[in-house]
């Protein structure tokens, strides 16, 4: 098999949306196929893939720094056969990708960054990272250069990763009202002291119970919350609706990108909070 067809970005042949926002950078991108990972067999090289999707800021981003930069490329090219999936037309790709870089780094996100061996066993894992290294966050061309060194000398240690489909540790309700008060934000609302992703599901578990049984700690964390995420950043108060999260704890920066699915979880969290506190109806009507 010619090995020709790899010696540049072939996303120009692409149907997806997504991947032919790449078509033009400098990084020789392929569609994920049999044949691509071949050639990485065959180079005896590890595969850089690169999950997203055509709405995300963070892909826009890293598309016009890190996978435009020349030497980034460059270096890509020498050490790795780089593959860029679109999320939307192989979830399955991305699902396994995702359950890894949860189970090594306990979150993830997009663009999902994996380098993998050619028979496909990943071995580390990122999400948005600069083309090199500034404010303390690490480069794309310093982790290419490392990750390229430690296959050469222990690529054959990489140990299969075994993805988790069992079911999640049952819990009793009542013990996850501490650990949910010790995560919880007093100050600001919502939870961790970093950035704030509007807490959903929680938050509908908190509802729900308060409409079986008063909860002086239920009650706190749902208020303070929901305050937080109808008044602040969160809020689009111009053209109605929420953001995905604030990039910072007092919930004040959004990240300007709206999602159906967080549209639709909030509408409901806010039209079950009319319920929970009658009092408030009118402002959580507002949100509705």
């Amino acid at each position: 098999m010619s090995t020709e067809r790899f010696d540049r970005n072939n996303l120009g042949l692409s149907r997806s949306p997504y991947l032919l926002q790449h078509a033009d950078n400098p990084v020789w991108w392929q569609e994920w196929s049999r044949e691509t990972v071949d050639e990485a067999a065959r180079r005896g090289v590890p595969i850089f893939v690169s999950s997203g999707y055509s709405t995300c800021h963070w892909c826009h981003v890293m598309a016009a720094g890190a996978f435009s930069d020349q030497a980034t490329a460059d270096l890509l090219y020498r050490n790795f056969v780089c593959v860029k999936v679109d999320r939307e037309e192989r979830p399955d790709i991305d699902h396994y990708l995702m359950e890894f870089i949860n189970m090594q780094n306990g979150s993830g996100g997009w663009p999902l960054n994996a380098f993998i061996t050619p028979d496909l066993r990943p071995f580390l894992s990122f999400t948005y990272l600069p083309a090199e290294t500034e404010r303390g966050m690490p480069g794309l061309h310093e982790v290419a250069a490392q990750v390229a060194e430690y296959y050469r000398d222990q690529g054959a240690a990489v140990k299969a990763f075994q993805s988790s489909r069992g079911l999640p540790e049952k819990r009793e309700p009542q013990d996850l009202a501490p650990e949910l008060l010790r995560m919880f934000d007093a100050r600001y609302g919502g939870f961790g002291m970093h950035q704030k992703f509007p807490p959903h599901c929680t938050l509908l578990y908190l509802l729900y119970s308060l409409l079986a049984e008063d909860s002086a700690d239920a009650e706190t964390i749902c208020r303070k919350t929901l305050d937080a995420m109808r008044l602040g950043g969160l809020h689009d108060h111009l053209q109605g609706g929420i953001f995905r999260y604030c990039v910072d704890r007092e919930w004040k920066i959004p990240h300007f990108e709206k999602m159906l699915y967080d549209q639709a979880m909030a509408l409901w969290c806010f039209s079950l909070g009319c319920a929970v506190f009658p009092a408030d109806r009118d402002a959580f009507q507002a949100m509705v």
